[in-house]
């Protein structure tokens, strides 16, 4: 039932401002980006080393409207792995704070709000 009740919050949005094909379309293009954040965080769960140093930034996507940007955030949790080749001097790794299960019924909203834009967009 919680799934069911945060499916129509999240979809209100995009099924209000896809009026037209134009928007529904628009919102197609959001989601599908909204997937890609989603399954960069997935991939990079236990991601401890980025080129520009540090662990794995968590990206968030956020919409106002039909307007939207993807967040970086340096939400971090660390573990105490002395033999890790990232452990700090105290043995402690740094890694991306991010829930796999909060992730994956994200995943499965956004095919949600996937499908039903795509029945407005032809």
């Amino acid at each position: 039932m919680k799934l069911i009740r945060a499916l129509i919050i999240s979809l209100l949005p995009f099924l209000v401002l896809a009026s037209n094909q134009t928007d529904a379309c628009k919102a197609m293009e959001n989601i599908r980006l909204e997937m890609n954040v989603i399954s960069s965080n997935i991939v990079n769960v236990s991601t401890t080393r980025i080129p520009n140093g540090g662990p794995y930034l968590v990206k968030e996507f956020v919409c106002v409207d039909l307007n939207c940007e993807i967040k970086e955030t340096s939400k971090i949790l660390t573990k105490y792995e002395p033999s890790h080749l990232d452990a700090d001097k105290n043995g402690y790794v740094s890694y991306p704070d991010i829930d796999l299960m909060q992730q994956m019924n994200s995943m499965i909203l956004a095919t949600r709000k996937y499908e039903e834009a795509a029945k407005s967009c032809h």
